[in-house]
């Protein structure tokens, strides 16, 4: 509880990436207190600079923010946050092989999502069940975004399951079962 606003960061660097993490059973409240702006901010990359903590200062995500990461596993998280914060809980980037399941996070309702993918070769997205109103579950970005399968979640506290920007083609994201 009260974990730093700036974020939790799992990053490599283009060419040599992060491979085979698993996060799984952890409950994290941050102290939040960031905005929109927060979350829109691009993150160079800064290879000189790895892997100093906060090397990016506040990260667009609360929670995760996850780059040139290959075969990353969320099981069974629960994020939070004492003030409002208008950042999506994960967003990950560059990425190939996510696994997310029984995912849980506070949003806030201008946020851009609670889950914010570019560029994500390859993930199976399962097991969601927000607790509490979201406005927008998953927001898939960029050319490079594919193989992205969705199945056996719970819509309900959703607004929007799905929002597409940047390119993200039509097909990058796959329903099985219940389409929304």
């Amino acid at each position: 509880t009260g974990v730093d606003s700036t974020g939790c960061a799992i990053t490599g660097i283009p060419g040599h990436r992060v491979e085979n993490v698993t996060l799984q059973n952890i409950r994290i409240s941050f102290i939040g207190g960031r905005t929109l702006a927060d979350a829109g901010r691009e993150i160079p990359d800064v290879p000189k600079e790895y892997p100093m903590y906060k090397m990016f200062g506040v990260l667009p995500a609360y929670g995760f923010f996850c780059r040139e990461v290959e075969n990353i596993r969320f099981r069974d998280i629960e994020l939070s946050y004492d003030a409002p914060d208008h950042r999506p809980a994960l967003f990950c980037d560059r990425v190939k092989d996510l696994d997310i399941s029984g995912f849980d996070a506070r949003t806030e309702g201008d946020a851009p999502a609670m889950i914010r993918l570019r560029d994500v070769d390859g993930a199976l997205i399962h097991g969601l069940r927000p607790k509490q109103k979201t406005r927008t579950l998953l927001r898939v970005e960029g050319s490079g975004s594919r193989g992205i399968t969705v199945a056996g979640n719970d819509f309900g506290n959703a607004a929007r399951v799905l929002e597409r920007d940047n390119g993200a083609a039509a097909d990058a994201v796959h329903f099985e079962g219940v389409r929304p």
